[in-house]
């Protein structure tokens, strides 16, 4: 009698594991109990994934052995005939039924058979091997927030002792709910790069992955695959090695991401400028504004955005822009803020943030450059200034604008003192900060006298400028009554000691022609 199929039966392996390499595998059936029993074995026709991608077994799909005695076994093959593309990652399990019977006995058993889908294309064959996965960059070991910048660092081992190979090292981050890769290079996919290993040696290979900003928080639903694989041999050398992922969100964040815009442009031209707004918070945003500005261009663009939830998918917004045609020719950065978290209340927003992100724009061409022209006069007197003579005064102008500019020097406002002899040089052309010397010769009338403003006008590009100048000219002198008696008030000492003088000359000059006649 059969108490049991377990015991009556032994089923090696219990469990068949096939992959897309592996995809041949057997077990057997041996009769532990004493006498013949009849066995009969179902093998299920197809694996499903949960997308309903399929693994297709190869015919026979039932096998019978009759009279099997005891410690005599009979073996069960299995093959796949087929897998479709985008097998789900991971392992699926079908039902293998086993039916032992005689004439007084029937039982039934269920095992599983597992087909594994990996993320090396054929399943990890080969000596390759990937060591570790090292996250070098967070504030704790593979807990992420979205948006994040991550450094991963990843040991390969070449253990094909007497054969250097190159290698290729695959990273991509898989989200197990959802059953699918989510990408880890900004743009959903994966990153890969090429790395040479001795014999018998090991390299380290480092990515930058950016964490897509839609990963909910948690822990065990993303897992980040590696694979090291040779180089155009992976169906017969490749590793794979995976790491759980934990992501936590802040109460309240908000990104700018994935900017598209020119990198350079021209003056006048109309540009749209492309982005996302993601809400990488744990709370929904009643309200975020955005906003995108650069003063030189006089660019100053905002948009409102309404409840945004944390499980909502990115906001995309464009800016139309335009750059002003007369804007000089140089590279410009364009700066985002955000403004979040609204107060219904008093209608602000409590959470300012500036410069979240930036891009920039190199104008280059089809400028109207604005004409910048200026000039600084200066004047001094040279040689003496006395009435009815020559009188030199010096200038200097200096081009202080920014354009190559010519200059014609007037002189006005000197006809109640003077005439204008010469300007030297009159017209004259300076480039940007150059300086220049003019002479301006000048007669002073005869009767000139005491101080006079004058003024010196530069014509240049339909613009004047003008400079005032002072100076002093010394009269002629002459005699007057006052001026007289003022000299003998103030120096009547004198004047007596030269009185007394010439009394005395008279007096002399009388005594020697009476002593001339007496004789």
């Amino acid at each position: 009698m059969l108490t049991s199929l377990a015991s009556a039966l032994n089923f090696n392996p219990q469990v068949n594991t096939l992959t897309k390499s592996a995809n041949v595998s057997a077990f057997t059936l041996t009769n532990n109990e004493p006498g013949p029993f009849n066995f009969s074995v179902t093998i299920p026709q197809k694996i499903a994934d949960s997308n309903n991608h399929f693994v297709t077994i190869a015919s026979p799909y039932t096998y019978n052995f009759y009279n099997l005695n005891t410690s005599n076994s009979s073996s069960v093959n299995i093959s796949i005939s087929k897998i479709d593309d985008n097998f789900d990652i991971g392992t699926f399990n079908a039902p293998i039924s086993i039916l032992a019977y005689n004439e007084t006995t029937l039982e039934q058993r269920n095992v599983s058979l597992q087909f594994t889908y990996d993320f090396c294309d054929m399943g990890q064959v080969g000596k390759i091997k990937v060591l570790d996965i090292d996250d070098v960059s967070s504030e704790t070991n593979f807990k992420w927030k979205p948006l994040d910048k991550v450094e991963i660092d990843i040991d390969v081992q070449n253990n094909r002792i007497g054969r250097d190979i190159d290698a290729v090292v695959e990273i991509d981050l898989y989200d197990t709910v959802d059953k699918q890769f989510i990408g880890v290079d900004g743009d959903g996919g994966d990153l890969t790069e090429d790395v040479s290993i001795d014999d018998g040696k090991k390299e380290q290979v480092t990515f930058t992955i950016s964490v897509p900003a839609e990963v909910a928080e948690g822990s065990g639903r993303y897992v980040l695959y590696v694979k090291a694989y040779e180089d155009g041999e992976e169906e017969t050398e490749c590793n794979e090695k995976l790491q759980n992922i934990q992501i936590e969100r802040d109460s309240r964040e908000v990104k700018v991401m994935e900017i598209i815009a020119p990198n350079s442009s021209i003056c006048g031209a109309d540009e749209d400028i492309k982005f996302k707004v993601a809400n990488i918070g744990r709370n929904s945003e009643k309200k975020i504004l955005v906003e995108m500005v650069n003063k030189e261009l006089g660019i100053q663009e905002s948009r409102e955005i309404s409840d945004l939830g944390q499980d909502d998918n990115p906001k995309e917004i464009t800016f139309a822009i335009h750059i002003p045609e007369n804007a000089t020719q140089k590279t410009y950065t364009l700066s985002f803020n955000l403004r979040y978290k609204y107060d219904t209340n008093d209608k602000t927003y409590d959470i300012s943030e500036d410069g979240v992100a930036s891009h920039t724009i190199k104008l280059e061409g089809n400028c109207i450059q604005v004409s910048n022209t200026d000039a600084l006069i200066t004047a001094t007197l040279e040689s003496g200034a006395n009435a009815g003579q020559e009188m030199t005064v010096n200038a200097n102008i200096k081009n202080t604008g920014s354009q190559t500019t010519s200059y014609t020097l007037l002189v006005t406002g000197i006809d109640s003192f003077a005439t204008l002899e010469s300007i030297n040089p009159q017209t004259f052309t300076l480039n940007p900060n150059q300086a220049k010397d003019v002479t301006i010769k000048l007669l002073a009338k005869p009767d000139a006298g005491g101080d006079y403003t004058f003024t010196i006008t530069a014509l240049f590009d339909g613009k004047t400028k003008q400079q005032s100048a002072t100076l002093t000219i010394t009269g002629k002198q002459s005699v007057s009554g006052s001026a007289i008696i003022d000299s003998l008030k103030s120096n009547w000492l004198i004047w007596l000691i030269v009185v007394i003088n010439i009394v005395l000359i008279i007096l002399i000059i009388a005594v020697a022609v009476r002593i001339s006649k007496r004789e």
